[in-house]
């Protein structure tokens, strides 16, 4: 913590916990999410040392931000829908890298893949193409993709889409028949990764925004 000017500057790390103090508890979570996760080129902030100096003031609220933070999510939305669908009892798993897709943004109850796509990264015609290759990779793998448009990203959009999808396939599709045998192990691997208690674990409820 510096002085410029007579202004007070502080630092990252302090920044971030004075806000994750003072958000409403959603916004609290998806700003640790962004803040800390790992960026190449950039210095990465602590999320041990943020959740430190949350709990010198708030010890309740740094236990439940230790729960529900996850630096894998990639986006604000992501992290609504991530703590949307855990809150309804799903397994949300995010981060996974499967063969031949890349990594997804969430894979849900080791069967459904949802991918949240914001405009700026999804608005050219290579981006396009990429993507319809991957959610055909996807499927040769026994996942079905649901691609959501930010504007269609809600979280009751997407939580009724993908019970619906899971009610009708609550088991990963068969594998496509040429997929090779050592990457359906590497992808029964991942689905039993994604089927982790963690993944559903959530500390605090919609209604409990402070």
């Amino acid at each position: 913590m510096t002085a410029l000017a007579g202004t007070r500057v502080v630092g990252g790390v302090h920044a971030a916990a004075r806000a994750a103090t003072c958000l409403h508890y959603d916004d609290a979570v998806a700003l640790l999410d962004h803040v800390c996760r790992p960026r190449r080129g950039r210095p990465r902030i602590a999320l041990a040392r943020v959740l430190a100096l949350v709990a010198a003031r708030e010890p309740a609220r740094a236990r439940a931000l230790a729960i529900d933070v996850d630096t894998a999510s990639r986006s604000f939305r992501e992290t609504e829908v991530r703590l949307g669908l855990r809150r309804a009892g799903l397994r949300a798993a995010t981060g996974l890298v499967l063969p031949g897709v890349g990594e997804v943004d969430l894979l849900v109850e080791g069967v459904v893949v949802a991918e949240i796509d914001g405009f700026a990264y999804h608005s050219e015609r290579a981006e396009y193409v990429r993507d319809r290759r991957r959610d055909r990779s996807a499927i040769h793998l026994g996942h079905p993709t649901l691609r959501f448009a930010y504007e269609d990203s809600t979280v009751p959009r997407v939580l009724g889409s993908v019970q619906g999808v899971l009610a009708a396939n609550p088991e990963p599709l068969p594998f496509a028949p040429r997929v090779p045998a050592d990457v359906r192990v590497q992808v029964a691997a991942i689905r039993a990764s994604a089927l982790r208690a963690e993944n559903r674990r959530c500390a605090r409820g919609p209604a409990t925004q402070r």
